[in-house]
């Protein structure tokens, strides 16, 4: 998770997406708005292009790991300043990776931390 919050905070798109396999699942949060699917690098690159579209600046904080055997669950914030506006926000997110031979294949948004942690096997 430390190299993906890197990676983006330096704007390193292709580094990014190198973190990630090609046959990539990532997952949106069930609550959101626009529930969506994301598969593949392309799928990953098309997600950032309309995500980070409206910001002028798009940051990730990780405030806490909880690491388990093939996986780890994040509590972050994203640290935004909008385009149009400059305003600035944040926003707290919990995020599950799952990593097989080195690389992420399995991404989920969750609104429950305790639901991520059970996700992957760190039950509360």
């Amino acid at each position: 998770m430390e190299r993906v919050a890197e990676r983006i905070n330096a704007g390193d798109l292709e580094g990014w997406v190198a973190l990630y396999s090609e046959d990539l699942e990532f997952l949106s949060s069930d609550s959101w708005p626009e529930t969506t699917t994301v598969r593949g690098r392309d799928g990953l690159r098309e997600f950032w292009a309309e995500f980070s579209g409206v910001w002028d600046d798009v940051r990730i904080q990780i405030d806490r790991l909880h690491e388990a055997e093939d996986a780890v669950v994040a509590e972050c914030q994203w640290i935004t300043r909008g385009r149009a506006s400059g305003v600035e926000g944040t926003l707290e997110f919990v995020l599950g990776l799952w990593v097989k031979d080195g690389l992420i294949v399995r991404g989920q948004f969750f609104d429950e931390l305790d639901d991520a942690l059970e996700a992957v096997g760190l039950a509360p």
